[in-house]
């Protein structure tokens, strides 16, 4: 019997499969009511799938030395067709394998029986995949652009720097978030105002917001924020005065540093040293106990939180996590007893790199594993029985950056933050700066890091292992074929 989502489907006239590849994207479940690829999505659509079809893809056309580099101008155009085949006009993968292989591939104008295959079979199932994934990143796009067309303000930083580096999912998140902190109170009032007769919008339903605030927000909040006023600036914020008198430089404006990897901007230093420019923010009210050292602390916090949540550093410690993290095990007092020499988690399953089988390594057993890099994971199903594992209560992960990756990174924002003079007081005020960089790092970054790494080495894998069942059961397949 049919339904209305059977006959809405049929009345689409697209094949059912790709519907229901996104439906779970809408409010239907079988439904998939997502918006198609346009003909000015395909140039920046083909360039983002183009780079992540795979390293070896990657090195050997867009390396200088690379065996296939001349073709990289008609593999891109070889993309960009795929991508209007399978968004814009629809078709399935199998149909364009068979029925539009010349556009994907290369013929020499001089001699024309020389063909060059650009895109195999497996390339062009990957080039679907990435071409959902680059649809749900333009919609997440466009809505954060209309989020922050309706906040109404005019930011250089956003515009000019963090919205042309949007380039996953990760990083929309992070730009949101970003958005979010800095413009709070403005998207209140952007969305919370209304005029005395707008009665139509009274009777609607208003959410409730969260009555929670962070330990930040009351920081912004404090009492130092009376210099502001001593500066003529409406700014209720405590962190005016202490950015630019103080810590003389920017959140932002180390970022900046930080990317170009040299100093762009510069701190203007300042006079006093902390703990006595810290004593002219300390509260006048004698019931609250204020020290300037808890004054620093919370001026601290302040540009700890903001430099944690900027999208650039955030997308820049999780680049340093997929090459530089490291893996370790350790059995709980439960798994100690469980895991023996016969447990399945003793001895792992591990995936040949010549054929497309399994075998067993007791070599692989993760019961004790020590700062294991994370690129040696890719290529085996270790780390999915890892995690099967924690979720039985049977190890503890941990995951965590070398120590000459971590001291690098930080190295790196030290001199994004730090002053070149030489005096007591630029010193005193440094320190404060490195203590500022280390608590981004241990407070922020990092756990974002080992968040995103455990969430995307798990998703590797999983395709990996995907890959590698499809390559047994083609071989079965060619195997049982009639001669």
């Amino acid at each position: 019997m049919l339904t209305e989502d059977d006959d809405l489907i049929r009345a689409q006239d697209i094949p059912e499969r790709m519907q229901l590849a996104t439906s779970s994207l809408s409010q239907s479940s079988t439904l998939s009511l997502h918006q198609n690829l346009t003909e000015a999505d395909l140039d920046d659509a083909a360039m983002w799938v183009t780079v992540r079809l795979s390293p070896r893809k990657t090195r050997d056309f867009f390396s200088p030395d690379g065996p296939y580099n001349m073709y990289r101008e008609p593999l891109v155009m070889a993309v960009t067709y795929t991508l209007r085949f399978l968004f814009v006009q629809e078709f399935e993968v199998p149909y364009v394998w068979t029925h539009k292989r010349d556009y994907i591939s290369y013929f020499n104008p001089q001699e024309m029986r020389t063909r060059v295959q650009l895109i195999s079979l497996a390339e062009l199932w990957r080039i679907y995949s990435l071409g959902q994934k680059y649809r749900s990143l333009a919609d997440r796009r466009n809505t954060l652009a209309l989020s922050y067309t309706r906040l109404g303000v005019e930011d250089e930083y956003f515009e000019q720097t963090i919205r042309p580096k949007i380039d996953s999912v990760e990083v929309v998140t992070d730009a949101t978030e970003w958005l979010t902190m800095k413009y709070k109170l403005k998207k209140q009032d952007a969305f919370d105002f209304q005029f005395h007769d707008d009665e139509d919008q009274a009777e609607t339903r208003k959410r409730k917001t969260p009555s929670r605030i962070s330990a930040y927000e009351v920081a912004k909040k404090s009492i130092v924020s009376k210099l502001a006023d001593v500066r003529n600036c409406r700014s209720t914020f405590m962190h005016i005065f202490i950015f630019y008198q103080g810590f003389g430089i920017k959140p932002h404006e180390v970022v900046y540093n930080f990317v170009a990897q040299e100093n762009v901007h510069f701190v203007d230093d300042q006079e006093l040293n902390p703990i006595a420019f810290a004593e002219q923010f300390t509260d006048p009210d004698a019931t609250v106990a204020q020290t300037p050292e808890e004054v620093l602390r919370r001026a601290r916090m302040i540009l700890a939180t903001e430099l944690g949540k900027d999208p650039l550093l955030r997308q820049a410690i999780r680049d340093l996590f997929k090459t530089d993290a490291l893996i370790s095990v350790l059995p709980t007092e439960r798994g100690m007893a469980k895991i023996d020499d016969h447990h399945p988690y003793f001895v792992s399953i591990t995936m040949s790199s010549s054929r497309s089988y399994f075998h067993l390594s007791p070599q692989q057993n993760f019961k004790y594993l020590h700062h294991k890099s994370i690129t040696q994971m890719m290529d085996t199903p270790q780390f999915l029985h890892i995690l099967a594992a924690e979720a039985e209560l049977l190890v503890t992960v941990s995951m965590f950056l070398t120590n000459d990756a971590k001291s690098k990174f930080e190295r790196r924002l030290n001199d994004a933050f730090a002053s070149d003079r030489y005096s007591d007081t630029a010193r005193a005020w440094n320190e404060e700066r490195s203590r500022v960089i280390q608590e981004t790092l241990e407070q922020h970054l990092i756990p974002v890091g080992i968040k995103w790494a455990r969430e995307w080495l798990r998703e590797e894998v999983e395709d990996t292992l995907a890959a590698h069942c499809g390559n047994v059961l083609r071989e079965v397949f060619f195997n049982v074929l009639p001669l």
